[in-house]
């Protein structure tokens, strides 16, 4: 990525998105999802315990597909609206190595009002990442 290289610091996070898939499994046997996109991240901090650490502010932004309920006359079941669902989240991690990562989240996912029937999912974790 030569050609990002070259672009102004403010502008070069744009160019430079990190493919992402993912899927989080409801042990509950409720709403299970899988997930693809982009993750743009940010460097706030290097070297601070070790060479090569630091501490990431990432933004994900990509499709999920769920097995969700659309239209769920259960209330314990949310209404989802969609089986393809908008998915927004936020991590904050830090970077042991440049492999290993482990980062808190926090995530959205909901058909964005296209749908009828629209209660959202959120959730926040934390996550162990591995970077290939």
């Amino acid at each position: 990525n030569n050609w990002a290289a070259a672009l102004p610091g403010w502008l070069r996070w744009a160019a430079q998105p990190r493919p992402t898939l993912g899927f989080e499994i409801n042990t509950a046997r409720e709403t299970n999802q899988f997930y693809f996109g982009a993750t743009w991240s940010w460097e706030l901090a290097s070297n601070l315990l070790r060479p090569d650490d630091g501490i990431v502010f990432g933004i994900f932004f990509g499709p999920a597909f769920n097995d969700g309920e659309i239209a769920s006359s259960n209330p314990r079941r949310k209404s989802l609206g969609s089986y393809v669902l908008f998915r927004e989240s936020f991590e904050l991690g830090y970077r042991i190595t440049p492999v290993y990562q482990l980062s808190a989240f926090v995530d959205h996912v909901s058909n964005g009002g296209l749908a009828r029937q629209n209660q959202s999912i959120n959730d926040v974790g934390m996550r162990f990442g591995i970077r290939f």
